[in-house]
């Protein structure tokens, strides 16, 4: 394969330049200059202490003269030799790899480890190239020994002898694609990754792809520029935060406003700016309204933690460098807080005087951008109570091109503005969405530098992934980045108050699973033995109904073991039956048994919603919480039954279309509410006339199913796509005799279990059962009718023998099946 190429090094500046750094001037130039300086130090010192001589002043002069030489050979070697030009684009290098000289493209460091490794081997070269810093703190975060990766290289041979070609090869496209110019560290790293079997199975096993390790690289880079780029006084960036008299000279003074406001120019010029990751289209959008003539009022719209307030920041930060359009650099951003002005101002006359007051100041100062956060609060009749209207005070100055307001509010209240304010027309509406997964990935990063060095603890790169895929997942009811951003402090605290060092994925899976009571992470052998006993266990509950339990298991055991795609509920089942067979029962029994608790169960009468003005019940409205939407961003990890669904109007049906498909819906106020999390059990008595008729005339019942299926679609009970959407529509069979013995035994359990908590003992004896059955058996109406006889003939009875005391603590008994009378024992 390597003829293919075309690679002679002595051919290349780059490697004339390692062959330099061989030579001891070159090589020890730093050291020498240092120890040049120290000397000329001690000189200095010594002349000062009364050891002043000619030949000592000589002397001083000799080491500042060595110091400044060898610090000029230092730069003249690191800024030009280490960087020599290229002649040629790498694309070329990619497109015609048989007429361009590949090692042209190396950087210094690579060509350096190439350079030891002479070229021999991949596992060579990969040894030489790991003998880096910048690799200790890349393997680290990703959880792999370094040493014992380099002690494996250098021990083994390659047993191909094309590899090295295929990684530097791979590591040119690498640079090709990501617009570099000369082949770096972590372009060699991501071409091991895809070619180098060894490196690629030990990343694996760490959850490691190929993207987190150019995330990785990238870190340490991003890191290194940023360290590089504040020594650096001289640079402009630096020297401008100094800032000048006569550019405050050049706008008005905010004397009033300054009192009630934060000037977020002047904070971040004293504290520094924060690197803001993601929203760039917005960002730019904002730039182009602010820089109009008219119309250059904003209203940010967006959830609270999706990063509004961010921003404002960015626009600050290239506002004060003069990187934005010339119609916002160098403005001053200032957030103004009303709360706190109105509660410091008396009567609604003061109050008026002094707003006219600071909005003339902004309008006057020319340079000044006025923020107002939760701006929905204050604009409108229906603004927050104690709060104070000022929608009429701002409004003429809303069309002054001088004056410039960025309002932030969330969907909520931007739909509270449409309803009851006339000044939303005077402010172009922008939208704030989350940012991606890989951007709160490169924030957390940035953000667990500043946490390892507070709390003295390690970040892995696993964790930092997980958190990001844990909250996608279970944490739907908050936005990304705030609630990757509280679980990473949660986590570091807990690994604090665990006194461990490393924040690693368990960690994570363990935290994410006491904030939503949902099973992540590695199962533990109880909750193995739970998912793989669940028919078991849920027909301890539930009399008869295979092909329901066997479909809700399955799909419990698939959504855990994350075989099934995740963009869908958990399971999705529609049982059809008589009343009385076990619809409800079998969810009651699966909310118990998996859910560890009947208060996991979203129970919903769909009967209740017949009408289209019924939908904002459903899910919410400004003007009350949606019985679904709001309990389930409340706790998504529930089990949702929907009784009776056939009463309830189709196009509210319609609305379950995407629920069922996708996993999620809108809400009424404009908030997606996910589902992914949840199991949901529909029940229907529809076609029950016609199961009741099979049962009489003692019909096949295998058929029934897909027939009762067509009579409901040609009655247009349901539409075939709405039934479609679920995992399973399962026919719920009528109850035997023998079954409801067995329903007998568990209702009567019941009760047994009540008296025995009283030290009462009840015997339930078999002829009992069979005359509850004998009087309860109905086959329109299942195992209702046997509640009823239970109720009227033993559960009444016992009441009012408690009540009256014929039965006490430590007493025994029976009930005569023939009369229901109590015997004791």
């Amino acid at each position: 394969m390597k003829t293919d190429y075309i690679f002679k090094p002595e051919r290349t500046s780059i490697f004339k330049a390692v062959r330099m750094g061989r030579n001891p001037f070159f090589g020890k130039a730093n050291l020498l200059s240092k120890l040049s300086f120290f000397l000329f130090l001690a000189s200095i010192i010594a002349s000062i202490a009364g050891f002043s001589s000619e030949i000592l002043l000589g002397l001083t002069f000799l080491f500042l003269g060595l110091s400044l030489l060898f610090w000029q050979f230092c730069l003249f070697f690191d800024m030009k030799v280490k960087h020599p030009r290229i002649s040629t684009k790498i694309i070329r290098a990619v497109e015609e790899p048989n007429k361009v000289n590949l090692a042209e493209f190396f950087s210094y460091k690579v060509a350096k480890a190439f350079s030891k490794s002479k070229g021999r081997s991949a596992n060579l070269f990969l040894y030489h190239l790991f003998n880096d810093p910048d690799f200790n703190f890349i393997f680290s975060k990703m959880r792999v020994d370094l040493r014992e990766v380099r002690r494996y290289l250098k021990s083994s041979k390659d047993d191909d002898s094309e590899l090295i070609w295929r990684i530097i090869f791979g590591a040119i496209k690498e640079t090709a694609e990501r617009d570099g110019k000369r082949v770096k560290k972590n372009d060699l790293l991501v071409s091991a990754f895809k070619h180098h079997e060894y490196l690629r199975n030990l990343f694996a096993n760490q959850g490691i792809d190929e993207g987190d390790i150019r995330n990785l690289s990238n870190w340490v880079y991003r890191t290194q520029k940023m360290i590089s780029d504040r020594k650096k006084f001289w640079k402009w960036k630096n020297l401008v935060k100094k800032g000048s008299l006569a550019k405050d000279w050049a706008s008005g003074y905010t004397i009033l406003l300054d009192r009630y406001s934060i000037d977020w120019t002047n904070k971040f010029k004293k504290i520094g700016f924060p690197e803001i990751i993601g929203h760039k289209e917005e960002v730019n959008a904002i730039e182009r309204i602010l820089s109009r003539e008219a119309g250059n009022n904003i209203l940010l719209v967006g959830e609270s933690g999706v990063g509004r307030r961010s921003l404002i920041y960015e626009l600050t930060r290239k506002s004060f460098y003069g990187e934005s359009l010339s119609g916002v650099n160098h403005k001053r951003f200032v957030e103004f807080d009303v709360s706190s002005f109105l509660a410091s101002v008396d009567g609604c006359d003061e109050i008026e005087k002094a707003l006219k007051k600071i909005f003339q100041e902004v309008a006057e100062s020319g340079n000044t951008i006025l923020v107002i956060s939760d701006i929905h609060n204050f604009l409108g009749e229906d603004s927050a109570p104690g709060r104070v209207d000022i929608s009429g005070i701002l409004a003429p100055y809303l069309s002054v091109s001088q004056f410039q307001v960025i309002g932030i509010t969330d969907y909520a209240g931007y739909r509270r503005l449409e309803d009851g304010s006339s000044v939303i027309s005077l402010f172009e509406k922008i939208e704030v969405s989350e940012i991606s997964n890989e951007e709160v990935i490169r924030l957390l990063q940035n953000l667990s530098s500043r946490l390892e060095y507070k709390h003295k603890k390690m970040i892995s790169y696993p964790a930092i992934k997980e958190i990001v895929n844990y909250c996608s997942k279970y944490l739907t009811s908050q936005p990304f980045p705030e609630k990757a951003i509280e679980v990473l402090n949660e986590a570091i605290i807990y690994l604090v108050q665990t006194k461990e060092d490393v924040l690693l994925p368990e960690h994570i899976a363990k935290l994410i699973s006491r904030k939503t009571n949902i099973p992540v992470g590695v199962m533990e052998e109880k909750e193995k033995d739970l998912l793989l006993n669940l028919e078991d266990l849920i027909h301890k509950k539930v009399i008869n109904q295979e092909e329901a339990v066997r479909e809700i298991a399955s799909a419990l055991r698939r959504s855990r073991s994350q075989i099934s795609s995740g963009t869908k509920p958990m399971g999705t089942f529609l049982f059809l039956g008589p009343t009385g067979v076990g619809k409800t029962e079998t969810a009651k029994a699966l909310v118990e048994v998996y859910f560890g608790s009947a208060k996991k169960m979203i129970r919903i009468d769909m009967s209740e919603f017949q009408n289209l003005n019924d939908i904002p019940r459903l899910i919410g409205s400004l003007e009350y919480e949606g019985v679904l939407t709001t309990k389930i961003r409340e706790d998504p990890f529930s089990l949702i039954l929907l009784d009776e669904l056939e009463k309830a109007h189709p196009d509210i049906l319609n609305l379950f279309l995407q629920v069922l498909d996708e996993g999620h819906i809108t809400d009424g106020m404009g908030r997606k509410v996910d589902f992914k999390n949840s199991i949901i059990i529909a029940t229907s008595n529809a076609g029950s006339e016609m199961i009741l008729n099979n049962i009489k005339k003692e019909l096949d019942w295998s058929k029934l199913k897909e027939e009762l299926l067509n009579h409901l679609f040609s009655t247009a009970v349901f539409k075939p796509e709405f039934i479609n959407r679920f995992d399973a529509v399962v026919l719920f069979s009528p109850l035997s005799r023998e079954n409801l013995l067995d329903i007998s035994q568990l209702l009567l359990k019941k009760t047994v279990k009540n008296l025995e908590e009283r030290n009462i003992g009840f015997v339930v004896t078999d002829e009992l059962k069979m005359k509850i059955v004998d009087l309860g058996y109905n086959p329109s109406f299942g195992a209702r009718e046997l509640k009823r006889v239970i109720q009227d003939k033993i559960e009444n009875p016992l009441a009012s023998a408690l009540i009256s005391g014929s039965i006490n603590k430590g007493s025994r008994f029976k009930i005569n099946p023939e009369t229901f009378e109590i015997e004791m024992l």
